[in-house]
């Protein structure tokens, strides 16, 4: 993978740098790393073939962005980077989100902590950060917070701690400190966010009782003479050791000299400081914040105390001052805790997978549905509310134009607008409504995808052919009309549940199975007031399912006396359906066969499983030729089918399957099965050829393609 970063530590560019020896070990996780960064004049730095630094004149500054996004537009088109990746969520974050927006690239933003998250940068970091294909942080404190207050899927978020070397100086960590002082040490820039005047007033007081405790101060920046003036009126001179800025080899020196650590920020990252002194073996007193709760544990490998405390901070400064045990304890405590942290081949890994999941998820992007309704409690089309909500899932956003809305209770990165069918408009409403809503959503979509309506396909061709905007079709029936024909020229791609469901030659076709929720529907308990045998046919009543034969199938199993009753499950829609109900039901009447119906009238989608549940077989004697859902549905429940649906045929055992609807073969196999175990592995083969998800991500990725 290519790596591109805008980066704001200018020290990478010299080579002896510790930012560009980290640069190094990340450059060899990628086929290419190039690193933009804030510079004094214009120039660029190859470290190795992988590693290239970019310096840029004025980069903190307007102009200085312009050539930011410049530079890395020409970068990107040479380069063909995977990945774009800043540790800043303010104003460089927005230029790589912009870069990433325009050539459809993973942007990971990095959260080392916040210090000046207010007004316009406050405004950006929430619009960027949702936006964000991957956010890496490091801390699991930062991970909520971007969860709630930013309101980024915790999917997205990688926490990768920070890593800091191992400490070398072996048993030196405990050895014995300076007699007579009380040293409490903290290592920190000189600026507001780290409250460094809250350890002077804790001091003020901590000396009341332990005149020998003194705070050493390691560090430099622009607070520095505020804290000098404060710590002259709190009379701290004597106390107080003001020591600049200290390299290394000073450093060292310093952490093994004192006797605990101290840091008071109001908000941190992931402190290093904080490793650092724990890494010699310090106790380590903190306010809540960063590391604190991870690393750091209250009285054990530390004392926690609240943020701008000064009582709650003298009050811990007293009691390691005066109990060298507590301060052994969690000393040992906070080594044997930053010892534990990962070591660096791991958090290389770590960082790897944050770029593995910025490119994953950079693929979802948005999606337009044209369905012909959105209602969860509908009993035909119910089962599209699910496939809605995996849609979701897949895509960061769905717009959804339906031709009827009824209830729905769908993810919040979803849309849903109607044509206005369930208000009864006319026509031509829905035609403007159509032409109204793909023009205002058209930068909420990159995609599109229609259910089952060609029409949708011929309407919106033009358009979306201008907008460069890709058409998936799914259609699943028999029937070959002219708009079919049409809509097959005018599609990306067609996808089906089978080749039967799809019958006109195309190379466009994938075939993908149908989509079962395999959760939803499965085996349950069944609850019988009698000994009779159940036998269940769900779905549209029309022609085509021949609910007739079972008129005729019935009068044989009467015949033989078997103890059953059909339990019909489904309406009528045309007229010409209902007018076929009435022929049925007719025929019932005239042959005295009603004691063997029930006609259930219409379930909703969510209902049928329970409904399933209840049969002990499941007919289908549909001449559609296409692989039937509701077949599929009870086979998933764990119930025995007979069906004469060619599209079984290859599919089903023979006990299962009958040509045509004979109704002596199909009594045969009815009393043949009535005494077998119905635990046949149809569930199996519906998970593995139909499950829902399966479905739904098989569609996405190719879409993603197009």
């Amino acid at each position: 993978m290519k790596i591109l970063v805008f980066g704001s530590d200018k020290s990478i560019l010299d080579i002896n740098s510790q930012a560009a020896k980290r640069a190094l070990d990340y450059s060899l996780l990628a086929d290419k790393y190039i690193v933009l960064v804030p510079s004094d004049h214009n120039t660029k730095v190859c470290h190795t073939d992988r590693l290239e630094i970019y310096g840029i004149s004025s980069f903190g500054r307007l102009w200085g962005l312009v050539k930011a996004y410049s530079l890395g537009s020409q970068l990107i088109k040479k380069e063909k980077f995977d990945v774009i990746t800043t540790p800043d969520a303010y104003y460089l974050a927005l230029v790589g989100w912009l870069l990433a927006k325009k050539y459809k690239l993973g942007l990971e933003v990095q959260i080392h902590g916040f210090e000046r998250l207010r007004g316009l940068r406050y405004s950006i970091a929430k619009f960027i950060l949702p936006r964000a294909t991957a956010v890496r942080v490091v801390s699991e404190r930062l991970k909520k917070m971007m969860i709630n207050t930013f309101k980024v899927d915790g999917d997205r978020i990688t926490v990768v701690p920070v890593y800091s070397p191992p400490y070398q100086g072996g048993a030196d960590a405990f050895a014995d400190k300076k007699k007579g002082k009380f040293i409490f040490l903290t290592v920190s820039r000189l600026v507001s966010i780290k409250n460094i005047p809250l350890q002077l007033l804790a001091l003020k007081e901590l000396i009341k009782s332990q005149p020998q405790a003194e705070l050493w101060i390691v560090g430099d920046g622009p607070e520095r003479n505020k804290i000098i003036k404060k710590i002259n009126q709190l009379g701290l001179n004597s106390h107080v050791k003001m020591l600049g800025y200290k390299n290394r080899q000073e450093l060292d020196v310093i952490y093994r000299s004192a006797d605990v650590f101290v840091l008071t920020s109001f908000a941190e990252g992931w402190p290093i400081t904080v490793m650092e002194a724990a890494r010699y073996g310090l106790p380590i007193l903190m306010t809540d914040v960063g590391s604190a709760g991870e690393l750091i544990i209250n009285k054990k490998s530390g004392l926690v105390v609240p943020v701008n405390d000064s009582v709650a901070l003298a009050a811990a400064m007293r009691s390691l001052s005066i109990d060298s045990i507590l301060c052994r304890d969690i000393g040992q405590g906070a080594l044997a805790a930053v010892n534990a942290m990962p070591d660096k081949g791991k958090i290389l890994e770590l960082y790897k997978a944050g770029w593995s999941k910025a490119i994953k998820n950079k693929r979802k992007s948005k999606l337009l549905i044209l369905t012909q309704k959105v209602d969860q409690n509908d009993p035909i089309l119910g089962f599209f509310h699910g496939w809605i909500e995996l849609f979701a899932k897949e895509f960061e956003q769905v717009t959804v134009i339906c031709l009827y809305l009824g209830q729905y209770d769908l993810p919040g990165n979803v849309k849903v607008l109607s044509l206005g069918k369930e208000q009864k408009p006319g026509r031509l409403r829905y035609l403007l409504n159509f032409y109204r809503y793909i023009w205002q959503e058209r930068r909420n979509y990159d995609w599109v995808f229609i259910h089952m309506n060609p029409i949708y396909s011929v309407l919106g061709f033009i358009f979306w052919k201008i907008q460069n905007k890709k058409i998936a079709f799914w259609y699943t029936h028999k029937k070959v009309s002219r708009l079919l024909i049409l809509a097959e020229k005018l599609v990306d791609v067609i996808f089906s549940a089978s080749a039967e469901s799809f019958r006109l030659p195309t190379k466009k076709l994938v075939i993908t199975g149908h989509g079962i929720n395999i959760d939803k529907f499965s085996p349950g308990a069944k609850v019988r007031n009698d000994d009779k045998l159940v036998i269940l046919s769900a779905g549209r009543i029309s022609e085509s399912k021949k609910i007739k034969e079972l008129v005729f199938l019935a009068e044989e199993l009467n015949k033989r006396k078997l103890n059953f009753v059909f339990k019909i499950a489904g309406c009528p829609i045309f007229e010409t359906d209902k007018t076929y109900l009435t022929e049925v039901k007719k025929i019932i009447a005239e042959n005295k066969l009603q004691a063997y119906f029930d006609f259930i009238g219409p379930i909703p989608n969510n209902q049928m499983p329970n409904f399933l549940n209840q049969g002990d077989i499941f007919i289908n004697l549909s001449t559609t030729g296409s692989v039937d859902k509701a077949i599929l549905e009870a086979m998933a429940c764990g119930i025995n089918v007979i069906t004469s649906n060619e599209a079984f045929k290859n599919i089903l055992p023979a006990d299962n399957f009958c040509e045509g609807s004979d109704p002596l073969l199909l009594a045969d196999k009815i009393i043949s099965l009535s005494q077998k175990d119905n635990s046949r592995p149809f569930r199996d083969y519906v998970k593995n050829n139909h499950e829902l998800s399966l479905l739904i991500n098989k569609i996405s990725n190719i879409i993603k393609k197009l």
